[in-house]
């Protein structure tokens, strides 16, 4: 075989052809392996329906992942013979879409015998090649294989039509660009700028994951100046676009659009942290003004940032979780950890975003002062964070009152209290007091000094 197919994917192959019908490994697979790049997985095309697909493999557990497109996924025992599936492969029946009247999706699909008129109806054509690793064969009507060489991304046919039909696939093109460090083909492209407006036309779901990819790339700033150029991020992101020609101070080189995707690219490439990232300078546009010495101010972009940050990610749909955890990084980017006399906020800080969110914050803000130079050592303020944070943990010191060696329970025990706000009262001085280390955080050393203090009280 030209290319290392795995072992249970030319299993499924040779059974789908010896019985009779055609099969490809098909897309995305091929594409990496033509790169000398080992895929994540691997697609199967065949002539055969789904119902004929699931005879054919009587004796593997099936997932009907797509019956209604055509696609079925076999979970593959390791050899073929063990019990603990190991591996999966999805099958989809040789298709024709239908027309596309929401541009988001086919109002129907057609089966066909062709591999040819398959591929015709996919993207990018370093996605439309299939191989059949029996015959050694190569199946590339859309010269594909030209465009890896040439380190190209270019539409299958017409691209205004293929952006039509599904316009998602405008910011797929993006993320294949900075994802491959492939160009954008011209009149794809062009076509992209014409159709940018048509982004708004798929599904709010849709759009948040594709961008969660771009985001996440090894190169984000790539993806999102390329979105930007195109006229997408002003469709998808305009909080974003409106950071294009504002500055921090008229002198700069650059605008707060490219130092922004700076702080993207060094962010470390975990979703809530690139988003704030990203979002960290929103609010400045609309906070824009001139001191009396000239110099340009932005007066609580912090805050409305974070306002901008939610909504904008509550419009993409973002989950409730992720939304309130990046507005908390960017409502907070400009927090300062003072050594002496800092534990309090720090401490309030943890109770407001929780101990996760306040070691992203630290991670942002030294992707922050090291593009912008903050600080002479650009991780004093995340590396003072971080520090008490380690601090905490390997002195056992809780962050929450969850996290005493006593709960309430045992305050009411002792006290003989009902419940109600003076338990809370309790627990929290007990917090203050473990956290400040001049309490241990020990059942025994809790429950003496609640007892010690309620006879005093008592007494007096």
């Amino acid at each position: 075989m030209r290319f290392p197919i795995p072992e249970h994917v030319v299993f499924v192959i040779r059974r789908l052809q010896t019985s009779g019908g055609q099969a490809f490994v098909v897309g995305g697979a091929i594409r990496d392996l033509l790169r000398e790049r080992e895929p994540k997985d691997y697609d199967v095309t065949t002539d055969w329906l789904p119902e004929d697909v699931i005879r054919l493999f009587p004796e593997l557990k099936i997932v009907l992942s797509g019956l209604r497109h055509g696609t079925v996924s076999l979970l593959i025992p390791q050899s073929c013979v063990d019990k603990d599936y190991t591996s999966s492969v999805e099958i989809t029946t040789f298709r024709q879409d239908g027309i596309y009247s929401d541009g988001r999706r086919p109002d129907s699909v057609s089966f066909v015998s062709d591999v040819r008129s398959d591929l015709a109806r996919r993207d990018f054509t370093i996605n439309a090649i299939a191989y059949d690793p029996l015959a050694d064969q190569l199946i590339d009507p859309f010269d594909g294989q030209s465009d890896i060489n040439k380190e190209m991304i270019r539409a299958v046919g017409d691209p205004v039509q293929r952006f039509a039909e599904d316009s998602l696939r405008m910011m797929r093109a993006v993320r294949f660009a900075s994802e491959l460090n492939y160009r954008v083909e011209s009149r794809t492209y062009r076509a992209i700028q014409q159709s940018a407006g048509d982004v708004n036309r798929v599904s709010a779901e849709r759009i948040q994951m594709e961008f969660n990819k771009i985001v996440m790339s090894f190169d984000p700033a790539r993806s999102l100046r390329l979105m930007a150029d195109t006229g997408l991020m002003a469709e998808v992101y305009p909080e974003v676009e409106n950071l294009r020609g504002c500055k921090q101070r008229e002198r700069d080189e650059e605008d707060l659009f490219d130092q922004t995707l700076s702080v993207c690219d060094i962010a470390p490439p975990e979703l809530p942290i690139r988003l704030a990232a990203l979002f960290h300078n929103i609010g400045k546009p609309r906070t824009a003004s001139i001191s009396i010495n000239g110099e340009r101010r932005f007066p609580r972009h912090e805050q409305v940032g974070a306002d901008l940050a939610n909504a904008t990610m509550s419009r993409l749909k973002y989950a409730r979780a992720m939304t309130t955890r990046v507005a908390f990084l960017v409502r907070h980017h400009l927090f300062v950890f003072r050594r002496t006399g800092g534990d309090a906020e720090l401490l309030r800080l943890i109770a407001v975003g929780g101990v996760q969110a306040v070691k992203e914050l630290a991670a942002l803000q030294e992707s922050l002062d090291r593009v912008y130079d903050l600080n002479s050592n650009f991780s004093q303020r995340s590396g003072d964070i971080t520090a008490h944070l380690n601090h905490m943990v390997e002195h056992g010191i809780p962050f929450t009152v969850r996290e005493l060696a006593i709960n309430g329970s045992d305050i009411m025990s002792m006290l003989a209290l009902p419940p109600g706000p003076d338990i809370g009262k309790w627990l929290g001085q007990l917090l203050e007091l473990v956290q400040q280390e001049r309490l241990s955080n020990k059942r025994e050393a809790l429950l003496n000094y609640v007892k010690i203090v309620a006879k005093r009280v008592d007494i007096d």
